[in-house]
């Protein structure tokens, strides 16, 4: 779920060029989404406005965000055109395709866009997933969102025996995930909850508990990609030759896409 860019429009005025049958409705100017509708000529479930100088983006057919919108239309601007080696190109797609798979298995239907494409001068990847923030506290939705950070690193060890975070967002965000499991929810047991008035021990053990069910879901990924490794060498093989995969180009046959 890497993902750099330098792209941020900041204004209202500034993303309207980059947007599909724009029509204004009130307050609010009405396009195509680019995340659920994009190329469809007919679309108009994107509402965006401005409000107290902050640029706002709500869609509401996939219920994508200002981020989740940014992400997307990245991808409608130009290309990098320097040369990106083939092998660093495979490696951010066999990464790319670790996440995809893994959401995909867990939720059909979540994944919004995936790509390879460069606009750095170096090779970036992007997965968007919609999922359900309201639903942090449930145990299995969240151990889901850890296995999706992590199946990116555990599709680069599988099939290309690297060792590799890709984003440090990933390993960032599936640690935030499980210390906030731990600690916000009390999920793991009351050994492991870390309050004010916890000793040096417990907190010590808790970092422990925290590693161990890190490992724990890693593994998880790995097996998941493992049983479904035709399905993730198909997603690589369509990254590597299209380069970009919506939405409405990801067709779900058993665990078979494309």
């Amino acid at each position: 779920m890497g993902f750099k860019t330098s792209y941020k429009p900041t204004t209202l005025r500034d993303m309207i060029p980059y947007l599909q049958n724009v029509k204004q409705r009130g307050e609010e100017t009405v396009a195509s989404c680019p995340v659920c509708e994009a190329g469809d000529s007919n679309g108009h479930h994107l509402y965006v406005r401005e409000s107290d100088g902050k640029l706002l983006a709500y869609c509401q057919k996939c219920h994508a965000k200002l981020p989740e919108i940014l992400k997307a239309l990245l991808f409608v601007s130009p290309e990098k055109t320097d040369a990106v080696k083939e092998r660093d190109l495979l490696e951010v797609a066999v990464h790319e395709a670790g996440h995809v798979v893994a959401a995909e298995v867990l939720e059909a239907g979540c994944v919004a866009i995936t790509s390879v494409r460069s606009h750095t001068g170096g090779s970036d990847g992007i997965t968007c997933v919609n999922y359900d923030n309201n639903n942090g506290r449930r145990m299995k939705q969240a151990e889901r969102h850890v296995i999706r950070s992590l199946a990116g690193k555990a599709a680069s060890e599988i099939v290309l025996g690297m060792v590799d975070v890709g984003c440090g967002d990933d390993m960032a965000g599936a640690f935030h995930r499980v210390e906030r499991l731990a600690n916000n929810f009390c999920a793991y047991g009351f050994d492991a909850y870390e309050s004010s008035h916890s000793s040096e021990a417990l907190k010590a053990k808790k970092e422990q508990l925290v590693a161990e069910k890190m490992a724990g879901y890693y593994q998880a990924a790995k097996q998941l990609l493992a049983e479904n490794r035709v399905f993730l060498d198909k997603v690589t093989e369509e990254l590597m030759r299209k380069k970009t995969l919506r939405r409405k180009i990801l067709k779900k046959s058993g665990m078979s896409w494309l």
